[in-house]
C-alpha cells in the first residue's frame, strides 16, 4: 500500500503575482507549464520503464537533501536554502500508473490533474518495486 502521500498546496508567490498583474506572458505561461507537465506525465505513464526513470530522476534528486538532514548542520542548510527534504513530487498521472503497474492501493483516491508529495521512505520501495518489474 502506499502511504503518507498527500496533495500538495499551490504556493502563493508575491513575484507570481506580479508577473500575472502585469498582464501578458505572466498570465499564460503558467497554464502552458501545467499543460505541458500533464502532457509529459502521460507519456511517462504509458511506459514503465520511463516510469521508474522518472522516479528513480526524483528521488536522487532529493536523496542529498534526505541524508543531510541527519545532521544539524544539515538542517540548518536545507532551512536556509528551502530545500525540500523529505518528499518528491509526482503528478495524479504517475502515481495512478505507478499503483496500476505494482497492483498496489493508495489510502485516498488519486486526481490525475493534482500534484502529490510522496515521502522519500515511500518513493524508494515504490523505486524498488518498479526496479523489480524490469
Amino acid at each position: 500500500m502506499l502511504t503518507n502521500i498527500r496533495i500538495k498546496e499551490p504556493v502563493d508567490s508575491s513575484l507570481a503575482n506580479a508577473a500575472i498583474s502585469y498582464g501578458g506572458i505572466g498570465m499564460i505561461a503558467p497554464q502552458l507549464a501545467n499543460r505541458f507537465e500533464a502532457h509529459l506525465s502521460e507519456i511517462i505513464a504509458d511506459s514503465g520503464l520511463l516510469l521508474k526513470t522518472a522516479v528513480e530522476n526524483k528521488v536522487a534528486m532529493v536523496r542529498p537533501a534526505y541524508k543531510r538532514n541527519d545532521k544539524r548542520l544539515g538542517r540548518i542548510f536545507n532551512r536556509i536554502f528551502r530545500v525540500n527534504d523529505s518528499d518528491i513530487e509526482l503528478s495524479g498521472i504517475e502515481l495512478i500508473a505507478a499503483a496500476t503497474l505494482l497492483h498496489e492501493q493508495t489510502e485516498e483516491e488519486i486526481m490525475p490533474e493534482a500534484t502529490y508529495l510522496v515521502p522519500m521512505e515511500t518513493a524508494e520501495h515504490l523505486l524498488l518495486k518498479l526496479s523489480s518489474l524490469q
